[in-house]
């Protein structure tokens, strides 16, 4: 049976809200949170926020019609409020002290990083830098993570593995940019799932999430130990070639298109509806050119891969909304509804109506 980690953290984190819990005896408000936790500082083109923990998670689950949450976790800390977004730390641009890594568990979000504009579906991260500046754009119903990391929490990692790996790998942009003199530099790296017929790394990197959050709420001994190994397992898992592919960005050297990024993009942005003729048109390269150099980075044709796309969603969709099979089957811009059953089928060995009553089987239970 396909557990659904999205659902089991709001469910985790909403016992947060029901309890009315306290944190070094202040009541829970936003007021405290911005005070005490994660410091506002205005400027006139931009805030920069400080974080008083060595780590900390935020957890946003924004819903247009509905009730939206902000959670916000460190060693010492538990807050949970409904419906406070207009008192979001996000709706300026900003930067901080800290690094931070966004995750995308449900939905799409747009962020504009130093006025370059991207979109984030599920699955899909981004690591920036201290000195970058960006901001959200609360639009559209999503669920976010952001695991918030200091300099100084970063000392305690290990060293003999994780920080001895090539340039525009996560170790190395962490060592990179704690070297002395380099603590100006701005960038940040961009991560997309590497979809394939049988792939669940959304589910496997949300279930490593909801691990680090239970553990952050119980606190039992030695959380801080197993919840930095999760972290760890969890860039591990990011810059794995087999089930991300990454971009490194310099903004002081960036030169050229990035290709492969606006590519993998468009087509993420598009749910898989996309043809070789239409990338051409709107990246302005050759379609075959295109195609070459995305078979290059994903060993998967555009077809391919767009195909991937859309079967996910459709899974996405099947899991986590009531639309019916219909409207998804046109929704994706299928015409041939025999068709589409046929190869969702081969992908996951049952019927659609199958997949949404829970009887796939995975290997990740």
């Amino acid at each position: 049976m396909t557990i659904n980690y999205h659902k089991k953290t709001l469910e985790l984190t909403k016992t947060l809200r029901q309890t009315d819990k306290r944190c070094h005896g202040i009541p829970k408000n936003n007021a405290w949170l911005r005070e005490n936790a994660l410091t506002q500082h205005h400027n006139i083109d931009y805030d920069v926020y400080t974080i008083q923990s060595l780590f900390s998670i935020i957890l946003i689950n924004y819903a247009q019609n509905e009730k939206s949450s902000y959670t916000y976790l460190d060693f010492e800390t538990d807050l949970s409020f409904d419906d406070v977004l207009p008192l979001l730390p996000y709706s300026r641009v900003h930067k901080h002290n800290y690094f931070e890594l966004l995750f995308v568990l449900h939905g799409q979000i747009d962020v504009f990083i130093e006025g370059e504009h991207y979109r984030y579906n599920r699955g899909d991260a981004c690591l920036i830098n201290r000195n970058i500046r960006h901001s959200e754009d609360f639009h559209g119903n999503f669920s976010a993570i952001y695991f918030n990391i200091t300099e100084d929490y970063l000392h305690f990692w290990p060293q003999e593995d994780f920080f001895h790996i090539k340039k525009g790998k996560i170790g190395w942009f962490f060592q990179e940019n704690l070297r002395k003199g380099k603590e100006n530099m701005s960038n940040y790296i961009n991560f997309s799932p590497i979809v394939t017929p049988t792939s669940n790394t959304s589910t496997n990197m949300e279930k490593i999430i909801y691990i680090i959050i239970k553990e952050m709420i119980e606190r039992s001994t030695g959380y801080k130990t197993i919840i930095r190994g999760l972290i760890i397992r969890f860039f591990y898992q990011l810059q794995a070639p087999d089930k991300y592919a990454h971009s490194y960005i310099q903004l002081d050297s960036v030169t050229g298109d990035n290709l492969f990024e606006k590519t993998l993009q468009y087509i993420n942005d598009k749910k898989g509806k996309v043809t070789r003729n239409e990338l051409a048109k709107a990246l302005h390269y050759n379609g075959n050119y295109i195609n070459q150099n995305f078979l290059n980075h994903t060993n998967q044709s555009i077809s391919e891969y767009s195909r991937n796309v859309i079967f996910r969603e459709a899974a996405n969709l099947l899991l986590n909304s009531d639309i019916s099979i219909t409207k998804i089957i046109k929704q994706l811009g299928y015409e041939n509804r025999t068709s589409f059953y046929n190869q969702f089928k081969k992908r996951y060995g049952v019927t659609p109506l199958q997949y949404r009553d829970g009887s796939y089987s995975s290997n990740e239970d």
